[in-house]
């Protein structure tokens, strides 16, 4: 691995701080959180080395594409485990999440709710209430339901304790294949926040 090690030693710093901020000896999860290009194999070098040592149990990244796969496959031992990143029906990132499974990394979804700040078409918006009528639910429960059924981790933001509660509540009904397809229908690769200033370089 080329470098002075800089890099390497910040990770393992701020992973041993991070231990000692939550009085844990191991990390059930550490996420690389975008794709550095002068130093996304160094990080994650460092990562493989704090997992194989077991002072992480699993280890992944955010905001990749294929392409980061593809250049981190070239030279890593460990292959990521998770990738988070942005979607809703407005943006599903299918290609991404089939090539997701097809390599057998979990899918994690950050601002899963984003687009419900949107002024999004009515078509849409309708879909939505129309499945909260006949589910008795919440629109942003329908949202979290459909991350579900494709096999993904939403992580909805919240800090009222009624909104956690019915963000957890959507275990007790399930979407159909012709309402998810339906939903899927209105995506536009509507991407709301930035992945990264230097994520397209990469």
């Amino acid at each position: 691995m080329q470098g002075d090690g800089a890099v390497r030693r910040v990770v393992r710093q701020k992973t041993a701080h991070t231990l000692k901020a939550l009085g844990t000896d191991y990390l059930d999860l550490l996420l690389m959180h975008w794709p550095y290009p002068d130093y996304f194999e160094e990080i994650w070098f460092e990562m493989e080395n704090l997992y194989k040592e077991g002072l992480v149990k699993a280890i992944g990244v955010c905001n990749c594409r294929e392409r980061h796969f593809e250049k981190l496959r070239k030279s890593c031992s460990v292959f990521p485990m998770v990738n988070q990143f942005e979607s809703s029906p407005l943006n599903t990132k299918q290609p991404l999440a089939d090539y997701c499974r097809a390599n057998g990394i979990h899918v994690m979804i950050y601002s899963p709710l984003m687009n419900l700040r949107l002024k999004a078409e009515t078509g849409y918006r309708e879909s939505l209430e129309k499945l909260a009528g006949k589910y008795r639910k919440a629109i942003a429960q329908i949202i979290l339901r459909f991350d579900v059924q494709r096999g993904f981790t939403p992580i909805p933001k919240s800090a009222h304790k009624e909104r956690l509660q019915s963000n957890i509540d959507i275990f007790d009904f399930e979407l159909t294949k012709e309402e998810m397809k339906s939903l899927s229908g209105f995506n536009e690769d509507r991407q709301t926040l930035p992945e990264s200033k230097s994520c397209p370089g990469l």
